[in-house]
């Protein structure tokens, strides 16, 4: 293999090692999002910053893998992968190194009930593959009342069905390691007792959305 084809080869599985890495970040910051108690503006703007600044003073390294010298073109390419990658870390970090002894419980009003209807893939061909039939996914909203923070919760159907609005709710939560709160995602499920929405009980318990 000739030095030129090398090069091209190191280059583009490179580009293509860092087209995963950021898709895998983003995905992990969007997931885990999902189960923090946080405005998304503050780790958002931060990540952006501490890219912009690391930019600055490294930018020329990213010309072998853009393949050009424009300074804003490899800012930018430098901008979006390490955005990611940075916010990915803080959510991710933030979640799996929770503190295990803080476990506590939190008081969330319901404020909306919604449901999106998704579709599941339907293989017709060896490589092809279309959109199948739809289903229903179910979501509960709450407001967290320490914090006034908004979240979107998933829920079973029967869940859903007797859930209603102004609903109080418990949530299982610990202290994550920069210390934003998390919703446990594997806490165990509750089940709802029936009574009148208008007295709700205090032990329901809802999966965060993933």
């Amino acid at each position: 293999m000739s030095k030129h084809k090398t090069r091209n080869f190191i280059r583009y599985t490179l580009i293509a090692l860092l087209v995963l890495l950021t898709m895998a970040s983003y995905g992990a910051s969007m997931g885990f999002y999902g189960m923090t108690v946080i405005n998304p503006w503050i780790p958002g703007v931060a990540s952006l910053i501490i890219a912009l600044l690391i930019g600055s003073r490294i930018w020329r390294l990213w010309q072998f893998i853009t393949g050009s010298d424009n300074m804003w073109i490899n800012l930018f390419i430098h901008t979006v992968v390490i955005t990611g990658v940075v916010m990915g870390a803080f959510y991710t970090c933030n979640y799996l190194f929770a503190d295990d002894s803080s476990l506590h419980k939190e008081t969330a009003v319901v404020e909306r009930r919604y449901k999106e209807t998704r579709h599941r893939s339907k293989r017709v061909g060896r490589r092809t593959y279309t959109r199948g039939e739809p289903y229903n996914v179910y979501f509960i909203e709450v407001r967290i009342l320490s914090t006034g923070a908004l979240k979107s919760l998933s829920a079973k159907q029967s869940q859903y069905s007797r859930i209603h609005k102004g609903d109080t709710l418990r949530l299982d939560t610990e202290t994550g390691l920069f210390g934003f709160p998390v919703i446990l995602r594997k806490a165990p499920n509750i089940e709802i007792p029936p009574s009148d929405h208008r007295f709700p009980s205090p032990h329901r318990h809802l999966e965060p959305r993933r």
